[in-house]
């Protein structure tokens, strides 16, 4: 009877260890899946810095220029005078003073919002019709999809 009691406890043991084994060929398409993961955030990490760089680029252009801007109205502010208070350049001085004196937090914002429309305006102006249906298509079943459960 022990000898028994015995074999069926075997029996047992092995058969509870026989579903916790996994299977290498599982296993194998697990890493498969995790490694397209990894390579899909690697590239869109990438893709991410290479915008950024992108931005900050066209940010810095744009607010050299706007910096050049200001000291040429600064150098004519001084170049005409201004500092007088002369009644008939007032209206062309109040000008050169409102070109000195820049905002920088709400320029660099206004620049920033400009530049992410030209890159999407130039992302989308490369898209042909087809390109948009493919797009637009599925956006809208989705949103069809999204309304019916609610």
């Amino acid at each position: 009877m022990d000898d028994q009691n015995l074999q069926t406890e075997i029996k047992r043991i092995n058969f509870s260890h026989k579903h916790t084994q996994t299977d290498p060929i599982i296993l194998r398409r697990q890493f498969a899946i995790t490694f397209k993961q990894i390579l899909f955030i690697i590239f869109m990490i990438i893709g991410s810095i290479i915008l950024y760089i992108d931005i900050q680029a066209r940010l810095n252009i744009r607010l050299n220029n706007l910096l050049h801007d200001a000291r040429k109205c600064n150098q004519d502010y001084e170049f005409q005078k201004c500092d007088l208070n002369l009644p008939v350049q007032r209206k062309y001085c109040d000008q050169l003073e409102r070109c000195m004196i820049i905002n920088w937090d709400q320029q660099s914002s206004i620049e920033l919002s400009a530049i992410m429309g030209e890159i999407f305006e130039q992302f989308f102006d490369k898209l042909s019709f087809r390109s948009y249906m493919f797009l637009l298509i599925p956006f809208l079943l989705l949103v069809i999809l999204i309304i019916k459960c609610l």
